[in-house]
């Protein structure tokens, strides 16, 4: 079973929460310059870091608050980074 530790109600089972994907990812500043293979790449490229990254997560079964954790991709061991 694998936890997920919220900064607002601490470690809880995974099946609470929902992810957001990489905080990293940034929209295109000047979407209106961007190409259709320009958005396709933004919405359908997702990075598979091997490793440490920082994720979006969404607590909707509890505080119903998004922060940001650390997850290594190895191991899926979480580390609490934010909160909101």
């Amino acid at each position: 079973m694998m936890y997920i530790p919220c900064p607002h109600c601490g470690h809880r089972n995974a099946d609470e929460f929902v992810y957001g994907g990489d905080s990293d990812k940034r929209r295109p500043e000047n979407p209106e310059e961007v190409s259709d293979a320009g958005w396709s790449d933004y919405i359908y490229s997702v990075p598979n870091v091997k490793g440490v990254a920082e994720e979006y997560w969404r607590h909707k079964r509890g505080c119903n608050r998004w922060f940001v954790i650390q997850r290594d991709s190895r191991t899926d061991r979480m580390t609490q980074c934010s909160g909101n």
